[in-house]
């Protein structure tokens, strides 16, 4: 018999589909990839849509015929209660919010049957469950070289179009363990100002939208609201706008063209290395504190020095935070591993 599962990391701008499958039995790391499917978010209106779309994409009749998926985790952008439905408000920019999805649109209707286990978790937690199951030599960066705790608790704190955090512990059984991995929405909390330039920088984000979340600085955006904020200060304004600006501003970084561009990623990235900080003090990290999301391979060359000088500045618990390795997630596919961690477990549960 073939054992098969469904994963998924669902976004506001992409959804990524897998389906796996092996033996009847056999461990996590036979596991061999069947189909890879990434669709526009924008064009589905629930999950069952599109997960009815993958499988008949896949050859897997829906509704039922005889054939089944014995397990399905959806990894989707926004808060999720209990693994089972989202519950975070409806955003215009992430389509999977204005879905109401629940773990059931997964196994009633056309997939009744089809579908023979699933859950939802948030997209966050599919990057924490892939960090225990991705290649380390391959897939990671170290950044701050210490002893690691293999069962110790780990964070990560991923930048994209966004940021997210996660944290996981040790669960022990009898004949091992496993980490678990916790929601969070840390990146969604009140910035604090580290010098006076970002006390000016927090000042005009203020101003102008009326709060300052640490997202609205450690991000993708957040480059282009630093930039913006620069600017403002000789009296002049971007002539691009969101993602573009954003883009054009870390490759000037980049390749040292722009000192103005090189200060805003700079901005950023000290900030992002005091919250990875401030977030090992809440969780005294042993296993390690992991940067994460698409910033972190394409900002690598500025992250090494700035964010990493960030991180292990501290004058009051600076011993203890040296005392936590530091590394950067390469690969940006971690969240779909982790669905498919979190599938594969379900069928022991």
């Amino acid at each position: 018999r073939i054992m098969r599962l469904v994963c998924a990391d669902i976004g506001g701008t992409n959804a990524r589909l897998q389906l796996w499958q092996a033996a009847d039995g056999a461990p996590f790391a036979a596991l061999e990839l069947v189909k890879n499917i990434v669709y526009p978010s924008k064009d589905f209106t629930g999950l069952a849509q599109l997960v009815t779309t993958f499988l008949t994409g896949c050859g897997v009749p829906v509704p039922y015929a005889g054939e089944s998926i014995d397990a399905c985790c959806m990894a989707v952008c926004g808060p999720v209660e209990n693994e089972e439905r989202m519950c975070g408000p409806a955003l215009p920019e992430q389509p999977p919010s204005q879905w109401n999805a629940h773990k059931s649109d997964l196994l009633t209707g056309d997939l009744k049957d089809v579908i023979k286990r699933a859950v939802l978790i948030n997209d966050f937690i599919g990057v924490g469950l892939g960090l225990t199951a991705l290649d380390r030599e391959r897939d990671l960066v170290t950044l701050h070289d210490v002893p690691r705790n293999p069962q110790g608790p780990m964070v990560c704190v991923g930048a994209g179009t966004g940021l997210g955090e996660v944290y996981l512990t040790w669960q022990p059984t009898a004949t091992g363990g496993f980490h678990v991995a916790w929601p969070s929405e840390g990146g969604m909390t009140e910035f604090h100002a580290h010098d006076e330039s970002e006390w000016k920088l927090r000042q005009f984000l203020q101003a102008r939208d009326g709060h300052v979340t640490v997202e609205g600085v450690v991000s993708g955006p957040g480059i282009a609201n630093v930039y913006t904020y620069l600017l403002s200060e000789r009296g002049e304004t971007p002539s691009l706008t969101g993602g573009d600006l954003t883009k054009w501003v870390a490759g000037q970084a980049l390749a040292g063209a722009d000192e103005t561009c090189v200060a805003a990623v700079d901005i950023m990235l000290r900030a992002f290395g005091a919250e990875c900080r401030a977030t090992a003090l809440r969780h005294l990290p042993s296993g390690g504190v992991y940067v994460g999301g698409g910033l972190a391979p394409r900002l690598l060359a500025r992250i090494r020095t700035v964010l990493t000088e960030s991180y292990v500045t501290d004058s009051v618990m600076g011993d203890l935070i040296k005392t936590f390795p530091l590394y950067a997630v390469l690969d940006d596919n971690v969240g779909l591993l982790g669905a498919r961690v979190r599938a594969f477990r379900q069928l022991s549960e």
